[in-house]
C-alpha cells in the first residue's frame, strides 16, 4: 500500500508535516482555483509538487 502523506475525507483534509502539508495546500489550490494555478504556484515556490 503506498504512503499517504495527504488525505481527502468529505470536507476534511490532513497532512503528514510540513512537506505534506504544502503538498495538501496546492491540491486545495487545484480544486478551488483550477490546477494551472497550482503548478504555477509550486514552480513560483521552486517546490516539487507531489500529486497524488
Amino acid at each position: 500500500m503506498p504512503k499517504a502523506y495527504w488525505i481527502v475525507q468529505g470536507n476534511i483534509v490532513t497532512s503528514a508535516g510540513i512537506s505534506a502539508g504544502i503538498d495538501m495546500s496546492l491540491h486545495l489550490v487545484e480544486r478551488l482555483a483550477g490546477r494551472e494555478l497550482a503548478i504555477a504556484t509550486a514552480r513560483q515556490m521552486e517546490f516539487e509538487w507531489q500529486q497524488t
